[in-house]
This record gives C-alpha cells, structure tokens and sequence, in this order.
C-alpha cells in the first residue's frame, strides 16, 4: 500500500480542515499521535454526529405528511440521507479501526480500495444527487406542465438507481487503473492520490473536483433562479389574494429554504476540498 509523502507545508493547513498527505514513518509518527486533533474521539464524534443526523432525517420524512412523502423532491431528499447515511457506516469504521490500532493502516491494500471505493461513490453520489434536486425545482417552478407529464416517482426512483450505479462506475476507476488510490495524512483513510505527476491520475483528479464544482455552480444558479422567481409570483399572489396559490407558493418556498441549506452545508464542506485538490495539480503540471 502506498503513502503520500510528506510535506510539512501542507501539514499546516490541517487546522483548517484540509485533508492533506503524509508518510508516517519515523519521528513524525511521534508527533502526528500528539496532535489532539488526531485522536480516536475526533472520529468517533464525527462517526456518531452522522449517523444520528441522518437517521434523525430519515425519521422526519418517513413520519411527514402523506402530501410530501409522495413528492418527487422528498424521494431526492430521502435518497440523498440513505446515501449519507450509508456512506458514513460504509467507511468509518475503517478509520476507527486504523486509529485504534496506533494509527497502523488494518487489511492491507484490499482495505485500502475498499475505503476509496466507498469514499469516491458517497462523495460523488452526494454531488450528483444534490445536482438533481437543484434540477428538479427548476422545473417545478420554471416548467410546471412539463414537469406534471414527465417527472414522476417513478421515473425519480430509477434515476436514482442510475445515478448511484454511474458513481460506482466512477469510484472503480481507480482500482482499474485510471487514478491510484493511496494511504493519506495522518495515516488513517485512502483516497485517490492528486499530487502525482502521472497523467492518469491527474485526469482523474481533475474529473473529481472539476465534476464537483461544476455541480455546485450549476445549482447555485438554478437555486438563485428559483429564488427570483417564487419571489415574484409571491409578490403577485399577495396582490390577487389568491389563498390556494398562496399555499402552494409556501409549500415551494419550503422545499426550496431546504433545498438551499443542504446546498450551503454541502459547499462549505466539499468546496475546500475541491479547491485545494484543483490547486495541488497545478504546480505538478508546472514541474513537468
């Protein structure tokens, strides 16, 4: 199994939330173990933290209204929850072994495609899903007759399917051959490597951040239409007095308020990852 090497530069950034590489050998094992951030509780919490908040998700939609629970949205969202849910069970476990085991990578390089696997199928599932949902108010708002004749649960339902076979499609990728997947900093999780100078990797990694936020601009823009638009037929609902219109334009404006949160939650925690993937490449095609 391989390890990134080390560059203390990037260490730096760990504060701030980076996932960075290292090769834990020597002294700097040593140290890394007396970082209070890399501490068997810090995973632990993050573990807990997920698996009671989405669970708590899945709850609240299974127990909303027979209204909502037949929405084409509220699938999305459900959808969106499981893929969380079982993204965070699929792969903690695995950092929750290496950290209990003295930070020593557990089940070789099988463990390692395994966890890079799980971690390149969540991530880009998430992105894909939260994309769709961006979409499918788009044309809620935007395409009302199209979307009453064409989007239905069921067609909802296998473009879920499809978009979950299409990131495991992606997460194989590097198993295959197209990017490397490699132990990273502090020791504890595998992923595709983006400081390599190989351009197999290079294209793989660009394909990751850029899909990444290509997505989160995308919906950043329908999301910003919706907005402008429910806003003005809001506006023109007030001055018609129109009661069932108002309804339906609360019920719009409540999807979208969710909608709009998990998009935030969604960017503040991936777009730094993205960006920083994006800027490690950079000097790696310079050099060469």
């Amino acid at each position: 199994m391989e390890s990134e090497p080390y560059d203390s530069g990037m260490v730096a950034n760990l504060s701030a939330g980076m996932n960075i590489n290292l090769s834990i050998t020597g002294n700097s094992s040593e140290s890394i173990r007396q970082d209070p951030l890399i501490s068997l509780k810090v995973p632990a919490m993050m573990f807990a933290s997920g698996v009671f908040g989405n669970v708590l998700a899945i709850i609240v939609l299974l127990r909303s209204s027979r209204e909502h629970k037949q929405s084409v949205f509220y699938r999305l969202v459900g959808a969106l929850a499981c893929t969380d849910l079982f993204g965070t069970c699929a792969t903690s476990p695995v950092t929750l072994a290496v950290y209990a085991n003295n930070l020593k990578w557990v089940g070789g390089d099988l463990t390692c495609h395994y966890e890079s696997f799980m971690l390149i199928f969540a991530g880009y599932s998430t992105v894909f899903i939260v994309g769709t949902m961006a979409v499918e108010r788009f044309l809620a708002i935007m395409c009302p007759f199209f979307y009453d004749i064409h989007i239905t649960k069921k067609r909802a339902t296998f473009g879920i399917i499809g978009l979950w076979i299409f990131a495991a499609m992606l997460g194989s990728l590097p198993i295959l051959g197209l990017g490397r997947n490699v132990n990273h900093f502090p020791g504890t999780w595998c992923f595709f490597t983006f400081t390599s100078s190989d351009s197999k990797n290079q294209i793989f990694a660009y394909s990751y951040a850029s899909i990444g936020l290509v997505v989160i601009f995308v919906t950043a823009i329908f999301n910003l239409l919706v907005t402008y638009t429910l806003l003005q037929m809001r506006r023109k609902t007030f001055r018609s007095m129109n009661v069932n219109n108002t309804k339906r334009n609360d019920i719009e404006l409540q999807m979208l308020v969710l909608l709009m949160g998990i998009v935030i939650i969604f960017t503040t925690c991936w777009c730094p990852f993205l960006v920083r993937t994006t800027d490690t490449l950079i000097p790696v095609f310079n050099y060469r």
